[in-house]
């Protein structure tokens, strides 16, 4: 039975995590360490820690001066012990039989298990267990792209993440799960899909994940710099899905911009490198996307200007309503 560490960043969540270490707690696998790291959080969220550490030992609490979810997550890989991490959100949970699941590929001392990401994410028509070497998760990289987007509902090796110093961007505020993910694959031989789902992602209102603004967007361009590694330049148009989402975040941002920053704003669009070389790869859905993305292809940009300038007029009535 291989040991599992689970590391929790926790930051001001005292409403969820509760909930959230309860299941980890109850897992039917018994070889576990709960690494929490309480990133400075200001409410009961670091007396909760302590809480649950005080009584079950294999809770461990570590407080640290708040250096946000990446700077959390790289505390707790140096802390954790277990020759297998997984990641769990304070404002998630767990089903009890989340690590259960996974023993098996342990046991093949698979690098890198990942699981959907939510039940809706589950692939119909497809086998259960989906062993993939490197190469053929690069030649399938359009399948499994969606997978490689947030740090949970996966199993990595730690001996990986030592031998290659591998850590969270802490520089980054978006997409560095995405970044950190493509660089460890690069290293990986041996990858397993399994079509099951063990996470309970919580929509949180202002949450990180749903907020958007321009240094987000342009994190998701210094993601591309780990997908190029991974997949080599030869095979960056497998990653249409991640071209189209840099693109819609561009438009997002520009509908919900003030008129002050909205030039500027348009101007970086207009310009940026990785929309001009890639968006060509991205299969557009819906007769929005589809026009929009022809207009900046065919580098129609007054017309692209006037229409986006046109949809955030009814964005705005609409929001009027």
């Amino acid at each position: 039975m291989a040991k599992v560490s689970v590391v929790v960043p926790v930051y001001n969540c005292e409403k969820y995590l509760n909930k959230c270490l309860e299941s980890i707690s109850s897992q039917s696998y018994s070889d576990l360490e709960i690494i929490l790291v309480d990133d400075g959080s200001t409410d009961s969220s670091g007396a909760i820690c302590d809480a649950f550490a005080q009584k079950d030992g294999r809770f461990k609490a570590y407080h640290k001066l708040n250096g946000g979810v990446s700077d959390a997550r790289n505390f707790g890989l140096e802390k954790a012990s277990g020759e297998y991490i997984t990641f769990v959100d304070s404002d998630d949970y767990i089903l009890s039989d989340a690590v259960k699941k996974a023993e098996e590929y342990m046991l093949q001392s698979v690098d890198l298990i990942f699981f959907a990401p939510t039940e809706s994410m589950l692939k119909i028509g497809y086998e259960k267990f989906t062993p993939l070497t490197r190469s053929e998760v690069i030649e399938n990289y359009s399948v499994w792209q969606k997978y490689f987007y947030s740090p949970w509902s996966k199993f990595f090796k730690k001996s990986i993440i030592v031998e290659h110093g591998l850590k969270f961007n802490e520089q980054m505020k978006y997409n560095e799960d995405a970044e950190f993910i493509h660089r460890y694959l690069s290293f990986c031989f041996k990858v397993c899909f399994v079509n099951d789902y063990f996470y309970i992602y919580t929509v949180r209102k202002g949450s990180l994940s749903h907020s958007m603004n321009y240094e987000k967007v342009k994190n998701m361009s210094y993601t591309l710099g780990s997908i190029e590694v991974f997949l080599g330049k030869d095979n960056l148009y497998r990653a249409g899905e991640f071209f189209g989402a840099y693109f819609k975040n561009y438009i997002f941002i520009l509908l919900n911009s003030d008129r002050k920053n909205y030039k500027q704003l348009f101007k970086s669009f207009k310009d940026d490198a990785v929309l001009k070389e890639y968006l060509k790869y991205y299969d557009a859905q819906g007769f929005k996307q589809k026009f929009l993305k022809r207009l900046y292809v065919g580098h129609k940009f007054t017309a692209l200007n006037l229409t986006v300038k046109l949809y955030k007029l009814i964005f705005k009535i609409k929001n009027r309503r």
